[in-house]
């Protein structure tokens, strides 16, 4: 997204992109046009604290470049109006509000936005995070573009999906795609739920994968 809009603007124009929420009343980082690429900004102490949070074990998340929930605590935001059920559901006892979104933070204070929690799959007691199958599937030459979604099972939660558009004139099969992920990633990451080949991935009016319909699509479509 980053590149594609550097092609819509006049050199030496700034392109910034942000990250920020309705309930925190706008932008949670300050922007950083001069950072590495994609990155959603850095922190504002001042304004908002920030951690990230395990969402399987709880533990607040402190390397870099391991991707955590984002949780904030300051003046904007302190509880749902006139709703004590929901404000109970995302503030904890000590008044953090779990956002729902999974970041990353590197090495020198960039963020990173990964993926929305409930689009987490979670496989037994684990949660994957479809951009990181991704990434790895990208690296086969003959994939054009991927997205990773997931269907249900009765016995392990969710299985991962992989929806794969070839290059034209490529080809690759779908045990080919499966090794790649299983040689690479966990064996909770493996692509237990198939491969499936699509001629295009559905995407939302802003150019994102629309995962909510994809995750929908695969309940039906044929899988490898």
């Amino acid at each position: 997204m980053h590149l594609a809009w550097r092609k819509k603007v006049r050199p030496g124009v700034p392109v910034v992109e942000m990250y920020g929420q309705t309930e925190n009343l706008g932008a949670v980082f300050t922007g950083q046009p001069d950072g590495p690429i994609g990155n959603c900004g850095t922190a504002v102490p001042s304004l908002t604290q920030i951690k990230l949070v395990d969402p399987d074990t709880g533990k607040e998340v402190t390397e870099p470049n391991v991707p955590g929930e984002l949780w904030t605590k300051g003046p904007r935001f302190t509880e749902y109006y006139n709703n004590p059920e929901e404000t109970a559901e995302v503030f904890t006892e000590d008044g953090w509000f779990k956002t729902g979104d999974i970041m990353r933070r590197d090495e020198n204070g960039y963020f990173f936005f990964v993926e929305r929690l409930k689009m987490l799959i979670k496989y037994k007691a684990y949660h994957i995070i479809p951009p990181e199958i991704e990434a790895v599937i990208r690296e086969h030459p003959a994939v054009y573009e991927v997205s990773v979604t997931s269907v249900p099972h009765e016995e392990d939660g969710e299985h991962a999906v992989a929806c794969v558009m070839r290059k034209p004139g490529a080809n690759v099969t779908a045990d080919e795609i499966k090794d790649l992920v299983a040689s690479k990633l966990s064996d909770s990451q493996r692509l237990r739920g198939g491969v499936i080949f699509m001629d295009q991935i559905p995407m939302t009016s802003s150019g994102k994968v629309a995962r909510g319909i994809l995750r929908q699509l695969v309940q039906t479509l044929h899988r490898e």
